[in-house]
């Protein structure tokens, strides 16, 4: 039995002399292992179908419950992320996400979608990479059941300008007036960023005006607290520790 279906190579590891097991994740069917013959070969016609990132309509056979790659039709590379560090380790920790929320065998098309436009707004480059990763966490955060409010404060509705708390237990922010022992004080620059942030569409961080959101987008130590909080929220509620979120906060 044959399967053609778009995906996004998030997992490649050597197998046997000439071989490689990928783990796609796909449109159509989420997470699908496969493995990819011949392709350390120097000539293998298949070889970007093995490669990170790479993004194709795979055409895979299926014999004894394993499936084989058969055919691949590129579609996107990604390659402009390999030639950036920050990039590079963004784009790995959004497939590191990938990983500890998707399933094999479900439909993640929300996820799907958000996946290319994170890895097109990184390869743009318009944006700080950790940027668009924060964004990415927010969207992925939601369709995962983890949704934040950053309008204002839970409690009493009032617009945070000043001192801003988070309780962890609830996943809201409180002012001041309303938090109590269990909140822990974030900074007010990194939740304004995050209100900001939150009204806009992640598709859009591909080729939106910079100069819009200028300087706000660009302070690099605001954007490196919004991840640090991100990945220590991530940590909290399903003890996953995303990797490559370290190597973008030093």
């Amino acid at each position: 039995m044959e399967e053609k279906f778009n995906a996004l190579c998030i997992r490649s590891v050597s197998y046997k002399d000439n071989d490689k097991m990928l783990t796609l994740f796909s449109l159509e069917k989420g997470i699908v292992d496969c493995i990819l013959r011949g392709v350390k070969k120097p000539n293998a016609k298949l070889r970007f179908a093995g490669e990170l990132f790479c993004f194709a309509e795979y055409v895979v056979a299926e014999k004894n419950g394993r499936r084989t790659v058969i055919e691949a039709n590129e579609i996107d590379n990604f390659y402009e992320i390999r030639l950036d560090i920050d990039k590079y380790y963004a784009a790995t920790a959004i497939i590191e996400y990938v990983r500890t929320f998707a399933l094999k065998g479900e439909s993640y098309y929300e996820l799907f979608l958000n996946t290319l436009n994170g890895l097109k707004a990184i390869q743009n480059g318009a944006y700080l990479p950790q940027l668009v990763l924060v964004k990415y966490y927010m969207e992925g955060l939601k369709l995962a059941g983890y949704g934040i409010s950053y309008s204002a404060c839970e409690d009493c509705g009032v617009i945070i300008e000043n001192r801003v708390f988070f309780d962890f237990n609830s996943c809201v922010f409180k002012c001041a007036d309303c938090a109590d022992y269990s909140c822990t004080e974030m900074r007010i620059g990194t939740y304004k960023l995050l209100s900001l942030l939150d009204k806009i569409e992640l598709s859009n961080l591909k080729n939106m005006d910079k100069s819009t959101y200028s300087p706000t987008f660009d302070q690099l130590d605001t954007v490196k607290y919004a991840l640090k909080f991100f990945d220590f929220f991530i940590k909290d509620k399903v003890e996953v520790q995303i990797k490559s979120n370290q190597a973008l906060l030093v």
